[in-house]
């Protein structure tokens, strides 16, 4: 039986989501999706707070300064699989050494820590079965966005984080280049 996180592979991609291009889509607002300039969400607590709670991770706690230096290697970690698999490995192996896990009374594979330690001690294991996905990892399409989205289309055809949001704004945009008036 292959070891699994409890948190869904979308956390792990939230958290390697979490810096913006410009322009980049900003996703779980009231308002909807919308565009928003560069940005770090990680950058301070309040932001990871506000940023990971919209994107359905919401603990009790805000993350020390540490722990959001620990969420950065993640998110650097799982965008590797795609530029470079040896620096995923390693990055991988680096944050590894500072989590210990234990077994609970079922065979599920527990954090030690709890709060922030148990979330980044999960997107670990989350790491690692993305690792396993590798072929279906892509960036978007979408110069102004890159972010990681798995490929679950038949023939892993899929562009774009989202269709709706950046597939359409990347097709206004070759329409708008065809059409233009000269």
């Amino acid at each position: 039986m292959p070891i699994t996180s409890p948190r869904p592979l979308d956390h792990l991609l939230a958290v390697a989501n979490s810096y913006h291009q410009p322009e980049a889509r900003d996703v779980g607002s009231a308002d909807g999706a919308h565009w928003i300039p560069a940005h770090d969400h990680l950058d301070s607590s309040e932001t990871a707070v506000e940023f990971l709670s919209r994107m359905g991770i919401r603990l009790g706690t805000a993350p020390t300064r540490s722990q959001l230096d620990r969420l950065r290697l993640v998110r650097e970690a799982a965008r590797a699989l795609l530029t470079s698999p040896s620096s995923y490995q390693r990055q991988l192996g680096h944050l590894l050494e500072s989590v210990v896990y234990r077994l609970d009374s079922h065979g599920r594979l527990k954090p030690v820590g709890d709060q922030w330690d148990g979330l980044i001690a999960d997107l670990l294991v989350s790491l690692i079965e993305l690792g396993d996905q590798a072929p279906r990892l892509k960036v978007c399409a979408n110069d102004q966005c890159h972010w990681l989205f798995l490929d679950g289309s038949k023939n892993r055809s899929r562009q774009w984080c989202g269709a709706a949001t950046c597939g359409n704004r990347e097709r206004v945009r070759r329409f708008r280049s065809r059409h233009e008036v000269r």
